[in-house]
């Protein structure tokens, strides 16, 4: 699978990264556990639990075995073509599921990364190591972040220096998405307490739960909440990473997945808004507006020559905006995404910053410059 993404991205000339998440460690290196929450001091890691699934936790006993079983597996993917670019060593720590998983303490987890990524790194040193993977709500809402991983990675320089970048998911449990009205006050909390201060970046590395309709339903969020969590994530958070669950379903397009087959729907469209011209090793610019129903965020890119600017209106009225500052170019290619049905990251001609419109309950990306890498 991932071989033949690889090829048909160099085809096209797509300078894909590639991020290990590991789920469970092997059956044989874990061991029974009981613990109450993430910092329960009290936890006891003791009995036999042999299998991938259901939780479990590692044996401290086998740290050097599982370092061994992690470079055998990167170096399966080396002698395949590809260089991983970024590994995590628990997809989601705290979640005991009946599929392959596994959990950790803060402070058990705290000692895997000391004792296991040293011997990782050693092999390759300029792979990242991000973690912990637990939710953003635990590691961003004012009552949860000072007790969970990413405040006792912080904690302990050690630790911290096993670490590249801070990492979440963007659900309150595993599966459903966080209310979208939380994300600006969660995405600015780990900034100011984790990211800031350390110099870490931080990466969303996997979300999902997300109505292909524009609009939720009340229950569930819609394609343009979806843009909107994306946003709050670069523009409150600087996150320099964002990561959809599962590109393609068979089936149809669930909850779960942006596409089925070549099958492409709104949340595909609100997506492309920022992966198609948001390239990599763009850099955030200043953006205000004295609008504050409108949400924004550009970015500039030297090496592609561009200036892209994206735009939400979630409001149910049209919008006129003037682009202002130094280095603002005069006019853009202009891309729409609505809940019209032909209005799908679908161009529609230049526009002057003067007198930008945006339609109600849409999101716009304005490009000036190159968005495709040669």
């Amino acid at each position: 699978m991932v071989k033949a993404l690889k090829a048909k991205a160099d085809e096209y000339n797509v300078p894909l990264k590639y991020l290990l998440s590991i789920w469970s460690p092997p059956g044989e290196f874990k061991v029974a556990c009981s613990m109450a929450w993430a910092g329960d001091e009290n936890a006891q890691r003791e009995g036999e639990h042999r299998s991938t699934k259901n939780g479990g936790t590692l044996d401290p006993e086998k740290y050097e075995e599982y370092a061994d079983w992690l470079k055998g597996g990167l170096n399966m993917y080396k002698n395949a073509g590809i260089d991983i670019y970024g590994l995590s060593l628990q997809n989601e720590p705290l979640f005991v599921e009946s599929y392959n998983s596994c959990v950790y303490t803060t402070f058990w987890y705290c000692d895997l990364l000391k004792n296991v990524v040293p011997s990782v790194k050693a092999a390759y040193p300029n792979m990242k190591i991000f973690g912990s993977e637990n939710m953003l709500e635990m590691e961003g809402a004012k009552e949860n972040y000072p007790w969970f991983y990413h405040a006792a990675i912080k904690n302990d320089s050690q630790v911290l220096g096993c670490l590249d970048a801070f990492a979440v998911h963007g659900y309150t449990d595993g599966v459903q998405a966080i209310a979208i009205a939380n994300h600006r006050d969660y995405w600015s909390r780990t900034r100011e307490q984790f990211s800031d201060p350390t110099g870490k970046p931080y990466w969303m590395t996997e979300t999902s739960g997300y109505l292909d309709s524009w609009n939720g339903n009340g229950e569930k969020p819609g394609a343009i909440d979806l843009a909107i969590a994306i946003h709050a994530a670069l523009y409150y958070g600087r996150a320099s990473t964002w990561v959809w669950w599962q590109g393609s379903e068979l089936s149809g397009i669930s909850d779960y997945c942006l596409m089925s087959g070549y099958q492409t729907g709104k949340k595909y469209s609100a997506s492309k808004h920022f992966y198609r011209f948001v390239r990599p090793g763009s850099r955030m610019v200043e953006l205000n507006s004295s609008d504050k129903e409108i949400l924004g965020v550009a970015f500039e890119n030297s090496v592609l020559n561009n200036f892209v600017v994206i735009l939400i209106n979630p409001s149910q009225t049209l919008k006129a905006v003037k682009l202002e500052g130094n280095g603002i170019p005069d006019t853009f290619e202009y891309y729409i995404t609505s809940n019209k049905s032909d209005e799908n990251c679908i161009s529609k001609g230049n526009m002057g910053k003067e007198s930008i419109l945006l339609p109600a309950n849409s999101v716009v990306t304005l490009v000036n410059g190159r968005y495709k890498e040669q």
